[in-house]
């Protein structure tokens, strides 16, 4: 009788994993997402190429500073708030780490966004080679 009670025990675990996995609350259908490096982005700032760049953190993160001409749209808000995005220009997003960022880069993808990366590392990453301008705490 345990090797039964195991199994549908096991069965129920998997079903559960599934429907977290569809639901879109876990990672469990990671994707290889396209992603810009710190150096890369910087230098096409500094060209005068700048693409347009999201922060998708939120407020109180973005009041420590943020990078110079991000538009910010914390993640959450992000599905209801589409139409300020160019769909015909490069997007580079960020968050603090790339997580987050990294789940917009995939729902963008979905959405019908191609010209999308991640900043590797987020703003930590950008930070560590960067300093912010305590008066109007850009980056």
């Amino acid at each position: 009788m345990r090797p039964i009670r195991f199994s549908v025990l096991a069965f129920f675990a998997v079903i559960v994993g599934l429907l977290v996995c569809l639901s879109g609350l876990g990672d469990c259908m990671a994707r290889e997402l396209p992603s810009i490096e710190v150096q890369k982005l910087d230098s096409e700032i500094k060209a005068k190429k700048a693409p347009f760049i999201l922060d998708v953190r939120e407020p109180f993160e973005v009041a420590d500073g943020k990078i110079e001409g991000a538009v910010s749209i914390p993640l959450g808000e992000l599905p209801a708030r589409l139409d300020e995005l160019p769909k015909d220009q490069d997007i580079v997003v960020y968050c603090r780490s790339g997580r987050r960022s990294g789940r917009a880069v995939s729902f963008l993808l979905d959405n019908g966004f191609t010209r999308v990366q991640n900043l590797s590392g987020g703003m930590s990453a950008w930070l560590a080679t960067h300093s912010c301008d305590p008066k109007n705490l850009t980056c």
